[in-house]
């Protein structure tokens, strides 16, 4: 019923062993899981810093068709053969777009009464850079 003294001595250091490899075992396990997180959080910066890009981008697009159309004058086709870099966000307080800077590209073209606009606005927050595009038209016929 007793293990006979022979046998244990047989035995030795086997646990040991067993311990040793669960320990690296876990270590292991620790260690994807750091990489894991690490990773997991870089990707989310990164989904950030690439949605205020897009916001910028959108923002750029926008403030360039005010420019082109504004509000007091309806008659008026404006010429927009350049780039403006805009860099103010029209507030003291740093905002989401503060890191951001934004390059709005503006061609036209005119055919009869009629003026075609192409503007081309990227944004760029850190890392991340977005671009969107814009087509526009001027009717003066109907002014």
């Amino acid at each position: 019923m007793f293990l006979k003294n022979s046998s244990l001595h047989r035995q030795k250091g086997s646990s040991l062993m067993i311990a040793f490899f669960l320990m690296g075992l876990v270590a292991l396990l620790g260690v994807s899981l750091l990489k894991m997180s690490s990773s997991s959080s870089k990707t989310i910066a990164y989904q950030v810093n690439s949605t205020r890009a897009l916001a910028a981008a959108n923002a750029g697009a926008e403030r360039r068709l005010n420019e082109l159309f504004p509000l007091s004058a309806k008659s008026i086709a404006q010429r927009c053969d350049e780039i403006t870099s805009y860099d103010d966000f029209g507030s003291a307080e740093p905002t989401g777009l503060s890191v951001c800077t934004i390059v709005a590209q503006c061609s036209d073209f005119q055919q009869f009464d009629v003026v075609y606009y192409h503007i081309e606005s990227t944004g760029t927050c850190g890392i991340a850079s977005r671009t969107i595009i814009v087509d526009a038209k001027f009717d003066q016929g109907k002014y």
